[in-house]
C-alpha cells in the first residue's frame, strides 16, 4: 500500500545518488507521494514548467539552476520528472547523462564555466575554512560531487504511453541507475510473463506435469513449452500472498 511506498521512496532520498522510476497510470499518486516524502524529508521539490513555447534552452537554463542550488548551495533538491515534460529526445539525453555521471556535457561552457567556477570557488573556501583548492578542474569534480550527493531524481512514467518500452534502448541510465517501483496492479499476464522469464532454464521432471500436459497437449506444442507455462502459472498463484517485488527478488535468489 501507500505505506510500503512510502518508505521505499524514503530510503531511496536518503541515499546518495538516490534516484527512482515511478512507473503507474495517471492518477495513482506517484507525484503527490514524492512530494509528501519530500517534505518529511525536508527535501525541497522541483519541477519544470513545461510549456508550449518552452525550449531546449529553457531546460537547460533549469538545469544549471538545479545543479547550482544542489552543487554549489548544497541544497537537497528532489527533482520531479514526469514523462509529459520530455518534449524532445534532447530532454531525455540530458537527464540520462545526470543520471549516469552527475553531470551533463556542455551545459557549463563559457561564461557559464567561468560563473559557475567563481561561485564554487566563494562556496567552498568558506567550507574548507580556508585550505585552498588549486585547479579549476578540482573545483569543478568537488561540484559535481556535491550534485550526486544533494540531487535526487525521481522519474514518472505511464506504462500505457506507446514511448514507454523504447525507453530502455534510449535512456538505458533510467532503468540501471534509478529504483524502480510500480503503482497500481500487475496483470496475471504480466506476472506469469515475469515467472516463465525466470524458469525457463529451470531443469523439469515428468512427474507432477505428466497428466496435466498429456491433457492439454496439443502435438504441434512443445511439450517443454506447455510444462514451463504450467510452472509459470503455478509461481503466479502460489506466491499471491507475496508482493510483486518478493516474487522478483526470490525468483532472482532461486535462479542463482
Amino acid at each position: 500500500g501507500d505505506v510500503y511506498k512510502r518508505q521505499r521512496i524514503d530510503r531511496v532520498l536518503k541515499q546518495p545518488i538516490g534516484h527512482m522510476l515511478l512507473v503507474g497510470a495517471s492518477g495513482v499518486g506517484k507525484t503527490t507521494l514524492s512530494r509528501f516524502v519530500s517534505w518529511m524529508n525536508n527535501i525541497s521539490v522541483f519541477q519544470i514548467k513545461a510549456g508550449r513555447s518552452y525550449s531546449v534552452l529553457d531546460f537547460d537554463e533549469d538545469l544549471r539552476t538545479v545543479m547550482k542550488r544542489s552543487g554549489v548551495k548544497q541544497e537537497k533538491i528532489c527533482f520531479i520528472f514526469d514523462e509529459s515534460n520530455v518534449l524532445s529526445t534532447a530532454f531525455l539525453e540530458r537527464m540520462n547523462a545526470l543520471l549516469a555521471s552527475g553531470e551533463v556535457p556542455g551545459l557549463f561552457d563559457g561564461d557559464e564555466y567561468t560563473s559557475l567556477i567563481n561561485q564554487c570557488r566563494e562556496a567552498f573556501q568558506k567550507e574548507k575554512e580556508g585550505k585552498l583548492i588549486d585547479s579549476e578542474e578540482d573545483m569543478y569534480k568537488l561540484f559535481i560531487s556535491y550534485v550526486q550527493r544533494n540531487l535526487h531524481v525521481i522519474f514518472t512514467m505511464n506504462p500505457s504511453n506507446p514511448d514507454f518500452s523504447n525507453r530502455t534502448a534510449s535512456s538505458p541510465a533510467l532503468f540501471n541507475r534509478c529504483v524502480i517501483d510500480w503503482f497500481g496492479d500487475w496483470t496475471e499476464e504480466a506476472l506469469t510473463q515475469v515467472a516463465k522469464e525466470f524458469t525457463k532454464n529451470m531443469e523439469l521432471p515428468d512427474l507432477g506435469f505428466v497428466e496435466k500436459v498429456r491433457a492439454d497437449w496439443n502435438k504441434n506444442e512443445n511439450i517443454d513449452e506447455i510444462k514451463h507455462n504450467i510452472l509459470a502459472v503455478s509461481y503466479t498463484h502460489l506466491r499471491a500472498h507475496e508482493t510483486r517485488e518478493e516474487i522478483v527478488c526470490r525468483l532472482l535468489l532461486e535462479k542463482k
